[in-house]
C-alpha cells in the first residue's frame, strides 16, 4: 500500500491525483473514529492539499463519501461546503460537521444552490431558517416552507405568508404543515385557494380533536420522536438478548430489523455480536464504501440473503440506487469469514493501541 501511494504521490497526472485521493480518503473514512487525534491532523493536513490538486469530479467523489461521518475534521467540511454546488451539496444536505454559523454564514455568502442544499437538511432551527429567508430566493423559500423539520421564528413564519399571497408553491406548503397555530392560520385562511381553505376550516372547526392534536403537535413532536427511538433500542436489545440465549437465529433478527429499515438498531446488533463498539458499526453501516459493512456482516456470519437486505437499507438510507446493494452481494460472496474476521481482529487491536496510547 505505502509503495502504491508513494508511486501515485510521484505521477503530476489529474488522473493519478484522483486514484491518490480516492486512496488517502479509504484509509480515513475507514474506521474514521478509531484514528488518534494525531491521525486525524494529518489526514485532514494532506486531504485538503489533495482536494487543491484535483478536479471537481474528484472533490464531489470525496465529498459524497465523506458527507455521513462524523469524524470528518470540521475545515475539511467547511472546504468541501463552500466549494461549486456539485461538490457541496452532499456536506451542506447531510454532514453533522457543520454548525448553525457555519451554515448560516454560508448562507450569507454563497448563491441560492447552496441555500437550497441547506434547506434541504433533515432540520433547521429557527435563526438558521430565519437567514434563509433573509438572504433567499424563491426556490429556497419553496424548500425551506416544505421543509417539514423547519422550525420558523414568529418574524420569519410572518414573512412567509406575506409572500406566499404571490406564490402558489409557498402557500400549498404552508397549508400542508402540521405545525401551523391556529393563530397563523388565520392569517393564512384569506390567501387560500378554496380547496385549501375548506381543508383548513375542517380542521380547525369541524374536527376539534383533529385541530387540538395538530396544535399541540409542535410541542410533543420532539418527546415523541424521542420515545420512538428509545422503544427502537430497546426492541433492538431484547433481540440481542434472544440472540445470545438461542431463542431467534442473528439472520432472523437482523432480516427484522431491515424490514422496517431501522439501520441504527441494526449496527446495535451488530456491534454486540462483533464485539466492537456501537459507534464502529454505526459508521461502517452509514459510509457509502461497501467494504467496511461487507467485512463486518461476513465476520459474524451473516447469510448472503440477510446482507443483501441490509445493503438494500445502507443504499436508501444513503440514497443510492438499489443497484448497489446488488454490487455489494457480489462482492460479499467473493470474501470468506476467515480473512474477515482476520481484518476486523486487526480493527480492534488498533482501536485498543490508540486508547492505550491515547
Amino acid at each position: 500500500m505505502l509503495d502504491r501511494l508513494q508511486a501515485l504521490a510521484t505521477d503530476t497526472s489529474s488522473e493519478k491525483r484522483r486514484e491518490l485521493l480516492s486512496e488517502i480518503s479509504d484509509l480515513f473514512l475507514t474506521d474514521s473514529e478509531l484514528h488518534s487525534d494525531r491521525e486525524l491532523l494529518l489526514f485532514r493536513d494532506v486531504l485538503m492539499r489533495m482536494l487543491d490538486l484535483v478536479d471537481s469530479d474528484a472533490r464531489k467523489m470525496f465529498s459524497n463519501a465523506s458527507a455521513n461521518n462524523t469524524s470528518l475534521p470540521r475545515d475539511l467540511a467547511l472546504r468541501l461546503a463552500n466549494d461549486e454546488i456539485d461538490v457541496a451539496e452532499p456536506i451542506l444536505q447531510q454532514s453533522s460537521v457543520l454548525t448553525d454559523t457555519d451554515m448560516i454564514s454560508i448562507t450569507r455568502d454563497k448563491g441560492d444552490d447552496h441555500r437550497v442544499a441547506i434547506a434541504r437538511r433533515e432540520n433547521l432551527s429557527e435563526p438558521l431558517t430565519d437567514a434563509l429567508l433573509e438572504h433567499g430566493g424563491q426556490p429556497v423559500w419553496q424548500e425551506v416552507s416544505g421543509n417539514k423539520g423547519a422550525q420558523f421564528s414568529e418574524d420569519g413564519m410572518a414573512r412567509m405568508i406575506d409572500r406566499a399571497a404571490d406564490d402558489a408553491v409557498l402557500r400549498d406548503n404552508l397549508a400542508n404543515r402540521q405545525d401551523l397555530s391556529r393563530e397563523v392560520a388565520e392569517q393564512l385562511l384569506p390567501i387560500l385557494p378554496d380547496d385549501a381553505k375548506d381543508r383548513l376550516t375542517r380542521l380547525f372547526e369541524e374536527d376539534h380533536d383533529k385541530a387540538e392534536k395538530l396544535l399541540d403537535d409542535a410541542q410533543f413532536k420532539a418527546q415523541a420522536e424521542s420515545l420512538a427511538t428509545r422503544q427502537d433500542r430497546l426492541d433492538a436489545r431484547i433481540l440481542i438478548r434472544k440472540i445470545q440465549n438461542g431463542q431467534i437465529t442473528l439472520d432472523d433478527a437482523v432480516q427484522q430489523l431491515a424490514q422496517h429499515e431501522q439501520i441504527r438498531e441494526i449496527a446495535l446488533v451488530l456491534s454486540s455480536v462483533a464485539d466492537l463498539p456501537e459507534s464502529v458499526a454505526n459508521n461502517v453501516l452509514l459510509q457509502v464504501k461497501d467494504e467496511p459493512s461487507i467485512v463486518l456482516c461476513r465476520s459474524i456470519g451473516l447469510s448472503d440473503t440477510t446482507f443483501h437486505k441490509i445493503a438494500l437499507v445502507r443504499a436508501r438510507k444513503l440514497r443510492l440506487p438499489d443497484s448497489t446493494a446488488h454490487r455489494a452481494l457480489a462482492e460479499y460472496k467473493k470474501i470468506d469469514q476467515a480473512s474477515a474476521q482476520r481484518a476486523i481482529r486487526f480493527v480492534k487491536m488498533r482501536q485498543a493501541n490508540n486508547a492505550a496510547t491515547g
